[in-house]
């Protein structure tokens, strides 16, 4: 299914971007996608063998969910091509999309106690160090 990685990058990324980027898409061709669905000829592959392969690589393999929507833009887009180049009728990511909740982790905000800024400006006054944790304690920093 997969020979090789199509360059469809535009200019609107950087250099850098498209070289981390092509490294990262060839990474998951070579390591997870050919070995996955590789030996599947296009028409048969199904959403629920998509799926299947998703839930494996989170379950099986402790890939996070970020990683796998890495694998699903790659193979979408592949899939989305072979649907111009007339090769399937529909692509079968588009039916087999898993929408994953990103879940924001609060930080935990930790208030220095007013022993510890005395312990803090204790330094010597010619220290510039002094003047920064002056400034800072004075405009309310947070560790």
């Amino acid at each position: 299914m997969f020979k090789s990685v199509p360059s469809q990058a535009s200019n609107r990324y950087p250099r850098v971007c498209l070289i981390w980027c092509k490294g990262l898409a060839e990474t998951i061709i070579r390591v997870h996608l050919i070995p996955g669905l590789g030996d599947t000829v296009l028409s048969k592959i199904q959403p629920q063998a998509i799926r299947k392969f998703y839930d494996q690589k989170k379950k099986e393999g402790g890939y996070s969910d970020r990683y796998v929507n890495y694998m699903h833009t790659i193979l979408n887009a592949a899939l989305s091509q072979a649907v111009e180049d007339d090769i399937i009728i529909k692509n079968p990511c588009s039916i087999s999309k898993k929408k994953t909740k990103r879940v924001k982790k609060k930080k935990e905000i930790h208030v220095f106690t007013q022993e510890q800024i005395n312990a803090l400006l204790k330094y010597p006054t010619e220290s510039w160090l002094h003047l920064l944790i002056f400034i800072a304690w004075g405009t309310g920093f947070k560790a």
